[in-house]
């Protein structure tokens, strides 16, 4: 939760840290932190598949990886761009951070959603679908204008 605090934060500054923008503004950089964040989209989707599989003990063991994961998430984020940008790449860091609090707030965290873990999963998966497809396309449109 406090890196999405802190990512949100720092986007919504008037003025980017210097020294982070000067960094973004390399092809190379970009490249290889928006490589990063399609490992750690890999990486966090890696636990579905597990469980798609039938390696319920291991997934299960995965699962504060997971979690460690996807708080850190909106650091890498960070790293990758400064802004959020507007329209789709607004749409795509906006989800993916909404994604990542929603995660912060799930039925193992909240006593609350217990009795809702159904809907929440289902939302928590939907949500991520939607990021992998934006970043998907995102990671398309940037090697290909680049």
């Amino acid at each position: 939760m406090f890196t999405s605090a802190s990512a949100l934060v720092v986007w919504w500054l008037p003025e980017p840290p210097e020294a982070l923008a000067k960094l973004q503004a390399g092809f190379s950089y970009r490249l290889v932190t928006g490589t990063l964040l399609a490992g750690l989209l890999a990486f966090q989707w890696s636990l579905s598949g597990l469980r798609t599989r039938g390696y319920a003990r291991l997934a299960k063991r995965m699962y504060s990886w997971h979690q460690v994961a996807g708080a850190l998430g909106p650091l890498l984020l960070l790293t990758h761009s400064v802004r959020a940008g507007v329209g789709f790449l607004g749409l795509l860091c906006s989800a993916f951070l909404v994604n990542t609090l929603l995660g912060a707030f799930g039925p193992t965290r909240v006593a609350a959603l217990r009795q809702h873990s159904n809907l929440w999963f289902v939302s928590h998966v939907a949500l991520s679908l939607f990021v992998v497809g934006l970043a998907m396309y995102h990671g398309w449109t940037a090697m290909y204008f680049e």
